[in-house]
């Protein structure tokens, strides 16, 4: 009987590395879109087909690590129980104590395991969409060069810089009419991703007395103008501090509307902090 169910636990812990291994595979298959820029050579239905897809697998193989875990845990009763029925009253509480220990420990390494995949995956998955959505802004707005258009990538953060003089009117009262077609396409890029959480920073130019509540005013403007096509859920507008307050006398690079995308850290942690809950 102890031989056959030494086996049988062997055998199970050979599955569960074929499926550890599987899920690795995957996981490396998801870095992949990233790291080889498949992102920019498929459609964004495509895209999000392949990594629901892929997620879907993933989910179904840690389904099927757990099973097997706890399937092991149960046949170490069984040994557990075979291993004590010689032990004296004594004997058995020590080994029954230890044993509780163990089987905690096992169970908060695999918890925390559980954690720290899931983490990985959810920040996987905002850096794909980040530079997915990279990819969308560059297009949408290609038609504009830089100074009056740059798009910087900072890895987990994208920022799109906008000259005042292509938004706003002299006094900065209004967006004009090449400020208006800006905001349009600026908008079919960002419907893509409603739901990401932006922010709107209005900036001024490199001296002490610029008033900060025209910084604040351009952001807003920027802001209602989105806020009235409808649809993007979470955005954040607000004036900035001079972006050069180092140099002498005023930098009209410095007026600017600066629009910023990062990773959704708040989804990422509620999410991982629900799933570590069940």
């Amino acid at each position: 009987m102890k031989y056959f169910t030494l086996f049988v636990a062997t055998t199970l812990l050979f599955t569960s590395c074929v499926s550890s291994k599987k899920y690795s595979d995957l996981q490396s298959k998801l870095e992949q879109y990233e790291s080889s820029g498949a992102i920019a050579e498929t459609t964004d239905k495509d895209q999000k087909m392949q990594i629901h897809g892929a997620q879907a697998q993933i989910q179904e193989m840690e389904l099927e690590i757990r099973s097997l875990i706890e399937k092991m845990s149960e046949i170490e009763s069984q040994q557990e129980a075979i291993q004590f029925s010689d032990m004296n009253p004594e004997q058995l509480a020590m080994a029954e104590r230890k044993m509780m220990e163990d089987r905690h420990n096992r169970e908060m390494n695999m918890h925390e395991q559980e954690s720290n995949q899931e983490f990985d995956q959810m920040m996987n998955v905002n850096a794909r969409q980040l530079q997915s959505l990279k990819t969308t802004l560059t297009g949408a707005l290609s038609y504009y060069a830089e100074p009056q258009v740059s798009i910087l990538d900072k890895g987990s953060r994208i920022m799109v810089l906008v000259s005042d003089k292509l938004l706003f009117n002299e006094d900065k009262s209004r967006l004009t009419a090449q400020g208006e077609t800006f905001m349009n396409r600026l908008y079919s890029a960002l419907k893509e991703q409603d739901d990401r959480p932006f922010k709107i920073y209005g900036m001024t130019g490199a001296t002490q007395d610029d008033d900060l509540d025209l910084a604040s005013a351009k952001a807003m403007m920027v802001a209602k103008n989105l806020n009235a096509k409808g649809g993007l859920k979470q955005m954040v507008a607000a004036g900035a501090q001079a972006c050069n307050m180092s140099g002498s006398g005023r930098n009209s690079a410095c007026d600017r509307v600066e629009f910023i995308f990062e990773y959704n850290f708040d989804q990422i942690i509620e999410t991982t902090k629900f799933n570590g809950g069940r």
